[in-house]
C-alpha cells in the first residue's frame, strides 16, 4: 500500500494532543478515519474524555469510536 492510496488519499492531520503529549487525536479532514492515542496504560479518563471531546466538536461519528 502506497502511502497517497492510505486514507483515500487524505492527509492524517493531527487534530490535538495533551499539554505533556501522553494523548493526541488524529484524523482525515473527511472524518471518515480517526484515532487516539495514549502512551501511558491504562490512559487517564479525563484525557481520553477530551479526546472524544475534540473528536466530537470536529465532526466525528463517535458512535464508531470504541470506548
Amino acid at each position: 500500500l502506497l502511502a497517497k492510496d492510505a486514507f483515500g488519499g487524505e492527509p492524517i492531520w493531527v487534530l490535538w494532543v495533551d499539554f505533556d503529549y501522553r494523548v493526541a487525536v488524529l484524523g482525515t479532514p473527511s472524518g471518515r478515519w480517526g484515532m487516539i492515542l495514549s502512551r501511558q496504560t491504562p490512559p487517564r479518563p479525563d484525557l481520553i474524555k477530551a479526546a472524544r471531546d475534540v473528536m466530537d466538536f470536529n465532526g466525528y461519528d463517535m458512535t464508531q469510536v470504541s470506548k
